[in-house]
């Protein structure tokens, strides 16, 4: 992290060598069919790096993977934990195809995801991971039809707030995707 203030054309040389090899990499999985790229943010910008510092160097590199394969049959989605709420624009700026994990534990809320971003990329996640693991099912199905009712009517895409915690009962797992099928899709 001190090289973002001592050394930034370093941090920079090593962005772009490591975003050809992920493009490189990228081709070669587009050959065997894959379907979605998952760019999983490993710095955890969202919590330990400034918006600007995203803005200066992980932006250009998510916008160049992304546009690489823009017109490659493939969908792709960035994840980046923590407190994404003050980089939503420029998530929804990479080119990538959806913006997840929308954790309300970093205090980004589906609703004001929607607000800010519209339909410009699709949103993914905003269920607590917290009521996935502890909760009851009734509790898990509410929450869930909150979300889609946050996030729809179009564009959202119901899931956890980060990754399903390991404990999480299939039951609460069942209740979630019961409340992604009964809640109402506009015609």
């Amino acid at each position: 992290l001190f090289d973002l203030y001592d050394r930034p054309d370093l941090v920079k040389a090593i962005m772009d060598v490591q975003v050809e090899a992920a493009m490189e990499q990228g081709e070669k999985l587009l050959a065997t069919g894959i379907d979605a790229f998952y760019i999983g943010d490993p710095s955890a910008s969202a919590s330990l790096i400034s918006p600007d510092h995203f803005e200066d160097y992980c932006l250009p590199t998510y916008q160049k993977f992304c546009k690489h394969f823009k017109d490659a049959p493939v969908l792709i989605y960035i994840h980046v934990c923590g407190k994404s709420g003050p980089i939503l624009e420029m998530l929804a700026e990479t080119g990538a195809h959806t913006v997840e994990p929308l954790d309300p534990l970093g205090g980004v809320s589906v609703a004001d995801a929607k607000q800010r971003i519209g339909d410009r990329v699709a949103l993914m996640g905003g269920v607590n991971t917290l009521t996935l693991a502890r909760g009851t099912p009734d509790a898990v199905r509410v929450e869930s039809l909150q979300k889609c009712s946050d996030g729809g009517p179009t564009g959202y895409i119901l899931a956890a707030g980060d990754m399903v915690p390991p404990r999480t009962s299939l039951t609460n797992l069942r209740s979630m995707v019961e409340a992604s099928r009964i809640f109402p899709i506009p015609e």
